[in-house]
């Protein structure tokens, strides 16, 4: 097997406790969403043609307040290390040229579209939004509670994005090749094509009109690269970070692995502890 390959993350518990000690991690996970509030809009109104949605939207989007989520992007950062477990969120809520940016617990922006000001369909469910790292649904307003609901069907989210299965297949390859990111992604694994088809989601992988020389993964590794379903990794990067385009939504997302011996000072550091 090729030197450049890396042990990749083990399944089994018992496998897990054996590497434990030896594997030793971090990662930055970055995810940019930009919503598309037209679209957005255009669902919740239901107008039945393009002039009576003028009307509906000229209606309900007077006086917008600052704290609507119409017109807001999203910028979700995840950091976490293996060695300790800890995790630390930040999301970065940008709207009208403005940051909203704070450590969260979880991923959960909520809040009414057209913002606190009363007009008459306030608390309608549907005028309530919630949008995750993965995910965008209305219908999310527990009256009983007065706060967002935890549990939601399928069919209330307008987006529902495989961020997981796209993250594990990430952070297995990062941790399997070295000098390998993210933005060399050609063609997703299998059941990652599948899930993305099924949901009308559409991969920019930017390789600018040429098809660019692919690593022989099933040649160099051909267990790793059956079990994760034949993806194809270019020799090089294809800029940017992979972006998907759905209905609702444009996502951008970077993962990014770090080791001790991946910066230049621990690397070439005298200190016999390190």
């Amino acid at each position: 097997m090729s030197s450049i390959f890396r042990r990749s993350v083990p399944r089994s518990q018992r496998e897990h406790l054996e590497i434990r000690g030896s594997l030793s991690f971090a990662y930055k996970l970055h995810i940019r969403m930009e919503p598309h509030w037209a679209a957005i809009l255009q669902r919740i109104g239901q107008a039945k043609s393009e002039e009576e949605y003028e009307e509906w939207i000229s209606e309900h989007a007077r006086n917008l307040q600052d704290d609507r989520m119409l017109h807001s992007t999203f910028v979700f950062t995840e950091f976490f290390d293996f060695n300790s477990g800890l995790t630390i969120r930040h999301v970065d809520r940008n709207l009208d040229g403005k940051s909203f940016a704070g450590f969260v617990d979880e991923f959960r922006c909520g809040g009414r579209i057209f913002g606190g000001h009363p007009h008459i369909l306030r608390d309608r469910d549907e005028f309530w939004l919630e949008i995750t790292e993965h995910s965008i649904r209305n219908n999310c307003f527990d009256s009983n509670t007065g706060r967002l609901s935890t549990a939601a069907s399928e069919a209330k989210f307008l987006l529902l994005f495989p961020l997981q299965s796209i993250f594990d297949f990430l952070l297995a390859l990062l941790l399997r090749l070295d000098d390998v990111s993210v933005e060399r992604v050609v063609k997703w694994p299998d059941g990652v094509e599948r899930e993305l088809e099924r949901r009308g989601i559409k991969y920019e992988s930017y390789c600018c009109g040429h098809e660019p020389t692919l690593i022989d993964l099933e040649q160099l590794d051909n267990k790793f690269y059956k079990e994760f379903g034949r993806p194809a990794i270019a020799e090089y990067d294809i800029f940017p970070a992979p972006a998907f385009e759905t209905e609702f939504a444009y996502l951008q997302i970077d993962l990014k692995v770090f080791r001790p011996t991946g910066n230049d000072r621990i690397a070439n550091s005298s200190l016999e502890f390190l």
